[in-house]
């Protein structure tokens, strides 16, 4: 087992996955970059496969928020739906997060430019105080880039994915007035 970092940076935002590789994955990794000529997406990294920390340093925190495999899924999921209902306008998708919500991330805009980021403590611990983050809106974009750049990243958790449902067309509201479209 070979340690390995991973990181992801943007001007508000530093996502850093540390874990371990398996060796062959490692292996057959290198030997696929030497054997294609072509140069395929391989980029001769080796493959991180399990997660063995999470360090998320926001702009303007003294403190990186930290956790494991089950922090770093909950944050991906919670910061991916969320940014896709504040893009789309669609508040359902906030509200059905909400009543499914177990998850040890929660993100809920409390202004216009404004987003609060609660973590719970992964283990569930009461010594460890729950951390709640304000982000600004491009703070909150900088994190969805990080985020999307860590699922685009072939040789980093490739099990790891990002399940994100269409909205139903009931829930998308019309730009013309009710009283226009019952016309004939």
């Amino acid at each position: 087992m070979t340690t390995i970092q991973r990181q992801y940076s943007l001007p508000n935002c530093r996502l850093i996955l540390q874990g371990v590789g398996n060796d062959i994955d490692t292996a057959s990794s290198m030997a696929s970059s030497m054997a294609s000529n072509m140069g395929s997406s391989v980029s001769g990294r080796p493959r991180l496969s399990m997660v063995t920390s999470v360090e998320c340093y926001l702009a303007g925190q003294k403190t990186p928020i930290t956790g494991g495999r089950a922090f770093l899924e909950s944050l991906t999921t919670t910061v991916s739906r969320y940014a896709q209902s504040y893009l789309s306008g669609i508040q359902t998708l906030l509200r059905r997060d909400r009543r499914e919500q177990t998850d040890l991330v929660k993100l809920e805009q409390i202004e216009e430019n404004l987003h609060r980021l609660t973590v719970q403590p992964e283990d569930g611990s009461s010594g460890q105080a729950v951390a709640e983050i304000d982000l600004t809106t491009v703070q909150l974009f900088d994190l969805v880039e990080a985020v999307d750049q860590l699922f685009a990243d072939a040789q980093t958790l490739p099990e790891l994915g990002l399940k994100l449902d269409p909205v139903s067309k009931r829930h998308i509201k019309s730009s013309e007035p009710l009283a226009k479209r019952a016309g004939p």
